[in-house]
């Protein structure tokens, strides 16, 4: 088999599998967390309690339950297990206000809190995003990619060279 048809199969190999490991790292956090975002947007503009308690409770299932992504200075604006616990307060508040007539000053005032306490988790979980996508096996997945990458090319300059030496004879 031609030398150049297996050194450019091994190339793109290592560059869709760098690809492929780059797409699965972004669904497996970030895609989650925007669809959760999404989700507490759409609780976030729901008319009546029932909408906000859906949509807050299907957002919830695409965050992390424990943990906070932030390694250098972590606050407990990034940390999940606070911010899931605001999550269940706020979907306990909801399914209180269910039981109060829709056209009564209560239920307004508390759909107006809840609106703003979403709108608070919303930034709380985009802040936390970026950490989440830079986490240590992503690191050390993305550095073993990188390694075996530049390996690879050193081994074709390498190759190269020895392929076709220089001849210092002077004729």
């Amino acid at each position: 088999m031609n030398r150049l048809i297996v050194v450019g199969a091994i190339f793109i190999v290592l560059t869709a599998s760098g690809g492929i490991l780059a797409y699965l790292a972004y669904v497996d956090t970030i895609y989650a967390l925007e669809r959760a975002n999404a989700l507490f947007s759409r609780a976030e503009t729901a008319g009546f309690a029932e909408g906000v308690v859906l949509y807050m409770d299907s957002g919830r299932k695409f965050l992390p339950t424990e943990g906070n992504p932030v390694w250098i200075f972590p606050t407990d604006k990034t940390n999940f297990r606070l911010i899931n616990n605001d999550l269940n307060e706020l979907l306990e508040r909801g399914r209180m206000l269910q039981k109060l007539p829709r056209n009564s000053d209560g239920y307004q005032q508390g759909m107006d809190d809840l609106r703003g306490r979403i709108k608070t988790i919303q930034i709380q979980v985009s802040e936390a995003a970026p950490f989440l996508y830079a986490s240590l096996p992503h690191i050390l997945t993305s550095l073993a990619w990188t390694i075996l990458l530049l390996g690879f090319i050193s081994y074709l300059s390498r190759r190269k060279g020895e392929s076709a030496p220089l001849d210092y004879s002077g004729t």
